[in-house]
């Protein structure tokens, strides 16, 4: 047979018809089964960004707090009370005391936990509130012609998170590519085969990893951490069957911060959310279309969230729901990004077997780690059984 000529110099989609080179499939990766894999799916087609080194790092910055409690029990004629946090506080900040109702003026910004305060600042009298009450900052009132108050900033606090390496090679020798059996055993079968698994280790690292890096060898290893170990703030136990109320609950808290929130459930959940919820679920075919993967819109007093039933919160015993079996993860997509080491999310690396082994063995390679950005505008619901 008469070779392929190439003139001149060589390009990149000259390589391409050979198997000297690896081969992106991210694309195909993204295709494969986004209903397998619709965190990662999600992440990959609206939100990634290479990194430089395999521990990657941002900065989250959040906004002045104004709520604390009382560190100690208030007197009704005390004229200082106990903050737990008083760097919260500042010379002519306005309190309100939410037990009692009463109004108090921050007159000295404090140094210790001991601030110093004029009650009954407004139109309700002085009364004691116990250790515990919640105080929250409502205002603030300068004398006129007064200088500037004194200055109060949060820092910006420093995230981190790994990227993990996933190989999943795949090998047939060369007498098996070439002999016929009734099933066959046709090498590109088996490398859709091996796509499908990789998508789903990708996943999972993505959903339930655990940030580490193990020195201990010569060379390092690292895991990634997952969603549900970023999730701090927005959890919730349910500890039974899943009731219209209680998810309505969930979502009055998860809709806090944000107003594009998807869930990621539990076949269970589904179950649940389809029996009590059939006149708030619609078919969204926007993002059947956008994403290639079946997603329903749940319509809230609070927000619109997506729900995707999501096929790996699921255990081999159908009956058993530990774990993710039995959890909902609300996910705002806008602050979730993957990052991957450059020329290293999807590829597939093609004739690695050694030299002179009679056989084809090729490896699909991924190196990615999840950036979750403000975990509290995430959230999940744990413990349903029904």
């Amino acid at each position: 047979m008469a070779p392929t000529m190439v003139q001149g110099m060589r390009l990149s989609t000259t390589q391409r018809t050979e198997t000297a080179n690896d081969r992106d499939v991210f694309p195909a990766l993204l295709k494969v089964d986004p209903n397998a894999g619709p965190l990662t799916v999600l992440g990959g087609k609206l939100r990634k960004e290479s990194c430089q080194r395999p521990k990657f790092e941002w900065f989250e910055k959040e906004h002045l707090p104004v709520q604390d409690v009382f560190g100690a029990a208030y007197g009704a004629d005390d004229a200082t009370f106990t903050a737990t946090n008083y760097k919260y506080f500042r010379a002519g900040d306005i309190l309100l005391v939410m037990e009692t109702g009463e109004q108090i003026l921050v007159t000295a910004t404090p140094s210790t936990t001991t601030v110093t305060a004029t009650r009954a600042w407004g139109e309700v009298s002085a009364a004691a509130a116990t250790n515990g009450s919640k105080l929250k900052i409502i205002g603030s009132a300068s004398e006129e012609g007064d200088t500037s108050r004194d200055v109060l900033s949060t820092q910006k606090a420093p995230k981190y998170n790994y990227v993990g390496i996933i190989r999943d090679p795949f090998e047939l020798s060369n007498t098996a590519k070439l002999s016929r059996t009734y099933a066959g055993m046709d090498f590109e079968v088996e490398a859709a085969e091996m796509l499908w698994t990789h998508l789903t280790k990708i996943e999972r690292m993505n959903l339930e990893g655990q940030r580490y890096e193990d020195t201990s060898s010569t060379e390092p290893r690292r895991a990634s951490r997952g969603i549900k170990n970023w999730i701090s703030t927005t959890v919730v136990n349910i500890g039974g069957g899943l009731t219209e109320p209680a998810f309505d609950a969930f979502l009055r808290r998860l809709f806090r911060y944000g107003n594009e929130k998807i869930l990621l459930n539990a076949p269970i959940v589904t179950q649940a959310i389809s029996g009590f919820a059939k006149d708030r679920l619609q078919v969204s075919d926007v993002m059947m279309k956008k994403y290639g993967m079946s997603i329903n819109q749940y319509i809230s007093p609070f927000g619109v969230a997506m729900l995707a039933n999501h096929k790996l919160f699921e255990n081999d015993d159908l009956t058993d729901f530990d774990g993710l079996a039995g959890t909902s993860i609300g996910v705002d997509i806008s602050n979730i990004r993957i990052r991957h080491m450059e020329g290293r999310i999807s590829v597939r690396k093609q004739n690695i077997q050694a030299n002179d082994k009679d056989s084809r063995k090729d490896e699909y390679l991924t190196e990615m780690g999840l950036q979750v950005g403000l975990e509290e505008t995430h959230g999940k619901m744990t413990g349903i059984t029904g």
